[in-house]
């Protein structure tokens, strides 16, 4: 039993290491519950907890404000607060863009995406929106969606992004299944990941498509 602990433990450290180290490609600190919800193994919160208040990962994890991170990257604690705030007044920007959309009838779903974890834009990034349609309505949506931002001045220019609407992803409601879009041998992987047969799957997919935040729906 207490090897099966440890061998366990091992596992939930490996884990929390593994997804700080990919946030922290994004200069993104986590919290405890999100090192619970972005973890690829199975388990509770609480084991989540004792592992990072154990000393099993002193040498590797540090703490500051409630954030976890890699040893000597702390400055990257400030740099997620700025953008929270940054984050803030872009999600208001989307909102009004959303609120405009929705007089178009054949939109089922708005949703801001590229953000990597949750309230991680930056001040010069512009707004990333994710458009579902209706069935054979695609088209039609973004010529209107293209339309409605141009004339309102909103479409990004070159060296003039900032705050900027970029309509960069539509899918229609009928092909809902975006893992034709994953790189090839992640197809294979079976889910949920935790359990997975395969050593290898589309990281990035699988963060990017957890993080879409729906605005209209």
């Amino acid at each position: 039993m207490e090897f099966q602990l440890e061998q366990s433990e091992k596992k939930i450290g490996e884990a929390i290491v593994k997804t700080i180290a990919f946030f922290d490609l994004f200069d993104y600190p986590l919290t405890d519950f999100e090192l619970w919800q972005y973890s690829s193994i199975n388990c509770d919160i609480v084991d989540i907890k004792n592992i990072l208040e154990s000393n099993i990962l002193i040498n590797i994890v540090e703490e500051k404000n409630g954030f976890y991170f890699i040893k000597g990257r702390s400055k990257i604690v400030e740099v997620r607060m700025k953008r929270y705030n940054y984050t803030d007044q872009k999600f208001k920007r989307a909102i009004l863009i959303a609120r405009i959309f929705k007089i178009i009838p054949w939109i089922k779903m708005i949703a801001v995406s590229n953000i990597m974890g949750g309230d991680n834009l930056k001040d010069e990034s512009d707004i990333d929106l994710f458009i579902i349609s209706e069935n054979k309505r695609i088209w039609l949506t973004r010529f209107f969606c293209a339309g409605f931002t141009k004339l309102l001045g909103l479409r990004p220019k070159e060296g003039e992004g900032k705050d900027k609407i970029c309509l960069n992803f539509y899918i229609s409601e009928r092909v809902m299944d975006l893992r034709g879009l994953m790189l090839d041998r992640a197809k294979e992987t079976e889910f949920p990941i935790g359990n997975s047969v395969s050593n290898f799957i589309d990281i990035y997919f699988m963060y990017w498509l957890a993080g879409l935040v729906p605005i209209y729906d």
